[in-house]
């Protein structure tokens, strides 16, 4: 089983940061349309050698989970073509389309 961002299950073989794992849990709260960009996003950031890693990344309920078993080597940077990982991009783009949301309220 590979990881699920958000909300890690127990039995997962990998594991990321835990500061990291409640900033993407704290993303259940954001509307789905802004998840979906953020999501469209991290896909985008994800690496591409066999196609594995993006077509293995789903959002389900507002949670990223990226199942596969290399996914934290790739967040961290292993990759020469994601050398920030996918996870802190893609939270910096979600911060930006939350602000974005919130000066239209305002």
């Amino acid at each position: 089983m590979g990881e699920r961002y958000g909300q890690l299950p127990m039995q997962a073989k990998t594991k990321i940061q835990s500061n990291v794992a409640q900033e993407l849990a704290k993303a259940a709260a954001v509307p789905h349309a802004i998840m979906q960009q953020t999501y469209d996003y991290f896909v985008s950031q994800t690496p591409k050698d066999s196609g594995n890693a993006r077509a293995s990344t789903r959002l389900i309920k507002n949670t990223i989970e990226a199942n596969y078993a290399y996914a934290s080597e790739l967040d961290a940077g292993s990759s020469k073509q994601s050398p920030k990982g996918m996870t802190t991009p893609a939270l910096k783009k979600m911060q930006s389309l939350l602000d974005i949301e919130v000066k239209k309220i305002k």
